[in-house]
């Protein structure tokens, strides 16, 4: 199994979408692709040298792409073409399933919540300094200092 044989398979016409497309065929040979695919994994693939296992994680993501770029070139079907938002379904859960299951580790999430990697703490006494003023501003006029009342 070498991911770089099924990469250049997409490349053929017959994954090629245009005004002639059968899009049940397109179906059908990525339906067939994705299970001649399987896990992604040879018996010569050693994952458990670095370099190697970084290289199966980027064709894998090279993989994904191709195959959503094929979804994106069938652009935006109305309900009148079937066929055609049937094979986006089946092009997204074939990308998808390539994305999630075939690479050797999860692909590492960001979120807000984590802290930005290499970047300083920021100093945030000027702005701790700006909202103690803002909220003793608040109090006065609240407590009808500067002959001003509540309103």
């Amino acid at each position: 199994m070498h991911l770089d044989a099924f990469i250049k398979r997409l490349d053929d016409p017959a994954f090629d979408t245009n005004a002639k497309t059968d899009y049940r065929e397109l179906t059908a040979l990525i339906l067939l692709l994705d299970i001649a695919v399987d896990d992604g994994r040879s018996m010569n693939l050693d994952l458990s040298d670095k370099a190697i296992e970084a290289k199966f994680d980027e064709k894998i993501e090279m993989f994904g792409a191709t195959i959503k770029n094929i979804m994106r070139s069938i652009g935006n079907p109305g309900a009148a073409f079937i066929s055609r938002i049937e094979t986006k379904e089946v092009l997204e859960l074939v990308s998808q399933r390539i994305s999630d299951t075939l690479r050797s580790k999860p692909k590492a999430k960001q979120t807000w919540f984590d802290k930005a990697q290499g970047k300083p703490e920021e100093d945030l006494d000027s702005e701790r300094r700006g909202m103690q003023s803002f909220i003793s501003r608040v109090k006065e006029i609240g407590n009808g200092v500067n002959g001003q009342g509540p309103k």
